[in-house]
């Protein structure tokens, strides 16, 4: 015969939202027990008082709680400070501008960069002492420009 904690963790895995609200910690366990009692009792064939099951509910929580934090090592952390991010138009800049900024940002390879490309824009993230070769090496007006931003990697 199943314990009433079997029968709790299978009526948990069953019922989406109340697994949901128990991993964050809103489950009301005493109106859960009642809730489910009917389908428990019938499965193992007699009566189970509801403070029994909110104390299963209240065990099942602390394990859920517990799994929901993976354990993990960091084997290298590396900060990058101070960036430069800085958008531009795409139909404003040149593809011998494009090239020459790619170029300029590859020289470095200690350093974090980034060039993105969208539909409509072109966004540099690059560390500060670059700001003003980037300016010169791009003749368009800047759309959007953020400074001290640094950047983590885990």
């Amino acid at each position: 015969m199943k314990t009433v904690t079997d029968l709790l963790r299978t009526e948990l895995e069953n019922d989406l939202i109340a697994r949901e609200a128990m991993q964050r910690g809103y489950l009301n366990l005493r109106a859960y027990a009642r809730h489910v009692r009917p389908q428990v009792e019938a499965a193992r064939g007699e009566k189970v008082d509801v403070a029994t099951m909110a104390v299963s509910l209240s065990r099942i929580e602390k394990e859920t709680q517990e799994s929901l934090v993976p354990p993990f090592k960091i084997h290298d952390l590396t900060l990058q400070a101070p960036l430069w991010d800085i958008t531009f138009a795409k139909s404003e800049i040149s593809s011998t501008e494009l090239e020459a900024l790619s170029a300029l940002l590859q020289k470095d390879t200690q350093e974090f960069t980034a060039l993105t490309q969208s539909f409509r824009e072109i966004t540099v993230i690059a560390p500060s002492r670059y700001s003003e070769d980037i300016v010169s090496v791009v003749t368009a007006e800047p759309k959007f420009i953020q400074t001290d931003l640094f950047a983590a990697t885990v």
